[in-house]
């Protein structure tokens, strides 16, 4: 009963900011009336900013405490001696930078930067089962991708 009563705790704390950005930001626009003015604006910036944002995404941060950037499945994270080495980002240069996103939880920069520089070590450490999940992922968003062992 306390780790339900903690996690419900912890999501409202997590939820708290984005509610109390709305209420000010709906207080802020109410207290202009018709003419919006400088301080109406600063209101709709805050309750654009606090609502705005992707509320599954937001959801899935509320419920779990991490964000979306660092949820990695967990067929790719099998630890091992095994590396994934990313050899050229192919023609379709955007769906190999997703599928790099989605097998490593990067940012999209990171991922952008990983693609541009290839030929780069993706990810390490990884089991030989996992590292091929990882490859085919990449080859299957049009890039070349291959798998290391620590002797190779």
């Amino acid at each position: 009963m306390s780790g339900s009563v903690s996690s419900v705790g912890g999501a409202f704390l997590r939820a708290l900011p984005r509610i109390l950005g709305g209420i000010l930001g709906l207080a802020l626009i109410g207290s202009c009336g018709a003419d919006l003015g400088f301080v109406g604006l600063l209101g709709a910036v805050i309750l654009v900013l606090s609502v705005g944002t992707n509320p599954v995404v937001w959801w899935r941060y509320v419920r779990t405490g991490v964000p979306a950037a660092w949820i990695v499945p967990p067929q790719f994270t099998e630890p091992g001696p095994c590396s994934v080495e990313l050899r050229s980002a192919g023609a379709r240069r955007i769906d190999a930078i997703k599928g790099l996103r989605e097998v490593t939880g990067a940012g999209l920069v990171d991922a952008k930067n990983a693609v541009e520089s290839a030929p780069v070590i993706v990810v390490r450490r990884l089991s030989a089962a996992s590292a091929d999940r990882v490859r085919d992922r990449l080859e299957s968003a049009g890039a070349t991708a291959a798998v290391l062992t620590n002797d190779d």
